[in-house]
């Protein structure tokens, strides 16, 4: 949803769009560096969106996830908080129509940012197949949500996990 709600705001210009690592030291090694939306999909870059999520601003960021009617659209968690561990809320089937909506470019943004979006997405493409991913983090809880493409039919999903490492378990 930040993405989108960056492509389409003009908070960043496209994947390329690079921000700069402010040299505090996190958690993952590669967190430790520039990054592009891109890069930062890719390897679910908290400090990127963070700062991306400020250049939207709390008002456009409040209209776009009620366009969105994304979970419970409750971002008073902060502008740089709300999706990690705090006030938003969304659920697993939630997560897996909205990626079906993304799929299907029927979320309320230009096509091209709904397509820039997918594109940055792609975690594998195989000989019959593209999956589109992206993992993200909180309250202890892991997700991976997307959807796989295979031949002219798409299934969505969405995978929330909670628990450490060594006792996940699916909760969807």
């Amino acid at each position: 949803a930040n993405a989108l709600i960056g492509l389409q705001t003009g908070a960043v210009e496209d994947e390329y769009a690079i921000k700069y690592w402010d040299g505090i030291e996190r958690e993952l090694p590669i967190w430790n560096q520039d990054h592009t939306l891109g890069s930062a999909m890719r390897n679910s870059v908290v400090w990127y969106y963070q700062a991306m999520a400020r250049d939207i601003g709390e008002e456009p960021m409040e209209n776009w996830i009620g366009k969105m009617a994304y979970g419970n659209e409750d971002i008073s968690g902060g502008i740089d908080q709300f999706w990690l561990s705090s006030s938003l809320k969304i659920s697993p089937l939630e997560q897996a129509v909205f990626m079906e909506d993304l799929y299907k470019e029927n979320l309320p943004f230009d096509k091209d940012v709904m397509k820039t979006v997918k594109r940055i997405m792609i975690q594998q493409e195989g000989d019959s197949y593209i999956l589109y991913g992206k993992t993200g983090q909180g309250s202890g809880i892991g997700w991976y949500v997307g959807f796989i493409k295979t031949g002219n039919r798409a299934y969505s999903f969405a995978v929330n996990i909670e628990g450490t490492s060594t006792e996940a378990k699916s909760i969807a």
